[in-house]
């Protein structure tokens, strides 16, 4: 389940639950999806500073885990994607995302106006 709040007019294309993302040496699956105006990226809450969790491991709440976003750009402010050796390099208002997930980059560059 996803916690997600789309724009009017917006519309889901892609969804990815097994995206490789790298950060600082290490990789993390996150889920990613792609509607045709951003690029969302999501994981579920932490359980730190969560009510609900506290409640559900207490056992007197029971909620469905839903993943929230955590990363959304605009697709027309990505500037460059680039294939480095097993991961895609998304750039975009000088910053970038290490991604290893070949269906979601092709979507990106279909939708991007990148090469």
């Amino acid at each position: 389940m996803y916690d997600i709040k789309l724009m009017d007019n917006e519309k889901v294309l892609l969804i990815s639950d097994n995206s490789l993302i790298y950060n600082s040496n290490y990789e993390k699956e996150y889920t990613t999806i792609i509607t045709n105006y951003r690029f969302l990226i999501l994981d579920f809450p932490s359980n730190e500073n969560n009510l609900l969790e506290d409640l559900r491991t207490s056992q007197r709440l029971t909620y469905i885990k839903k993943k929230e976003v955590i990363f959304s750009i605009k697709l027309d402010d990505i500037t460059d994607i680039t294939k480095h050796t097993d991961y895609y390099k998304i750039t975009f208002n000088n910053s970038y995302i290490l991604i290893k997930d070949n269906d979601i980059i092709n979507k990106l560059i279909k939708l991007s106006n990148v090469s």
